[in-house]
């Protein structure tokens, strides 16, 4: 996939824009329109006692006043609706300005504190884990921001989720990890445009080969979940905001 420009990819979602309304497509364009995703995902070493384990999936989030809060807030509403039994933030609570220079890094990284006061409002235990770009900004306000409203960062950490005597583990690792059996991953926004037959005309580096949805790769089982926010341009067409519902099975021997 070719690494396009900031205005070749403002042009490609014009020129989609004006073909949805071409094609009479209804919620063609629907940054602000979270939709729900529900997938079953057997693992041949989860114990029988989380058989039916139901996590949610929120990701990439960009905060921004005017444009991420409002399905930041809609993707929350769907979750406490849920009742899941964990919900996971795979990270990029802020943007790092890749345009304007003028903007300073820390004025973006105050955003982690509006982010993080709304996403309080998950009801249930959470983890978060951090984004490329929350980790190329000042990561350890990012940290303590979440931390001050009872979410817990995962930076190379791991921690037990237990049912009765069974265990497993919820971890938060920066590089990759061998002989894991189930990998949560965003960063992708599953390109902000999808083009049916098509795919995605614009998207970022190291997302390219699994963009979105469910992949298996070896024994690992990978879910790409594209994003609630947006970054260089507002715009979602053909890819809505997701909230992901993972429900894990113990594969039968």
């Amino acid at each position: 996939m070719p690494n396009l420009s900031r205005r070749k990819f403002l042009y490609t979602g014009a020129a989609a824009v004006v073909g949805a309304a071409v094609l009479g497509a209804d919620g063609f364009v629907e940054s602000n329109h979270p939709h729900l995703v529900e997938i079953e995902i057997p693992l041949a070493r989860l114990p029988e006692s989380f058989d039916g384990f139901r996590l949610v999936q929120l990701s990439d989030f960009h905060y921004e006043d005017h444009y991420s809060a409002v399905p930041i807030r809609q993707s929350i509403a769907i979750v406490n609706s849920l009742r899941p039994d964990l919900t996971v933030l795979t990270g990029d609570f802020v943007t790092v300005p890749l345009f304007d220079r003028a903007l300073s890094v820390r004025e973006v990284v105050a955003s982690c504190e509006p982010c993080a006061s709304i996403l309080s409002g998950i009801a249930g235990p959470n983890y978060a884990i951090l984004g490329n770009h929350d980790a190329a900004s000042y990561p350890g306000r990012i940290i303590h921001a979440l931390n001050q409203v009872k979410i817990p960062v995962l930076r190379n950490q791991s921690v037990p989720v237990e049912r009765g005597r069974d265990r497993i583990w919820l971890a938060g690792i920066d590089d990759l990890l061998r002989g894991v059996d189930l990998q949560l991953s965003g960063h992708s926004h599953g390109g902000q445009i999808w083009i049916p037959g098509i795919g995605a005309p614009w998207l970022p580096p190291m997302a390219r080969r699994y963009p979105r949805g469910l992949n298996k790769i070896g024994n690992l089982t990978l879910y790409t979940n594209i994003g609630i926010g947006t970054i260089r341009a507002p715009i979602r067409i053909n890819c809505r905001p997701e909230v992901t519902l993972i429900t894990l099975r113990a594969r039968k021997s």
